[in-house]
């Protein structure tokens, strides 16, 4: 898993992934260099999964390492956050930023990491619904169902 200070991350479906962190500095993301490197390392040939909010400065940065690390043919994946409900209204839910549902994105996505799930395995239990302010955190699961349109 890659962090920053803010709470962004990265995680692979491989071994000890969890204790690897590019830290940016405060209220900043990691350079695309240091996110690329830290990919590189821990990709195991399996692929990497980014988790991370939608801040200006992190879709950059994040989107580079992803093109960085496709020149070197390693799978990158995006999981971007958009559950804080009070940045934007309904209607431009897009440009909603992350916050405290990256937490549970994190662990999710770690819990389903450690139990050796593949890419998409592990993209899949990661996927939050974005639009309507709720944390659906697995797609398809009859444990959370989604509420009527």
């Amino acid at each position: 898993v890659i962090r920053s200070r803010r709470g962004r991350c990265v995680a692979s479906p491989t071994e000890n992934a969890a204790g690897v962190r590019a830290v940016g500095d405060v209220f900043a993301s990691p350079n695309a260099e240091q996110m690329y490197e830290v990919t590189r390392r821990i990709h195991g040939g399996r692929g990497v999964l980014y988790i991370y909010g939608n801040y200006g400065g992190d879709v950059m940065n994040f989107d580079m390492a992803t093109e960085m690390a496709g020149m070197d043919d390693i799978e990158v994946r995006t999981v971007l956050v958009r559950d804080d409900v009070a940045s934007a209204p309904p209607a431009e839910a897009a440009r909603r930023r992350g916050v405290a549902g990256m937490v549970f994105a994190f662990k999710i996505a770690g819990a389903k990491a450690d139990l050796g799930g593949s890419l998409d395995e592990v993209e899949a239990v990661t996927i939050m619904h974005e639009g309507d302010g709720d944390l659906d955190t697995v797609r398809g699961d009859p444990r959370f169902p989604r509420p009527a349109a």
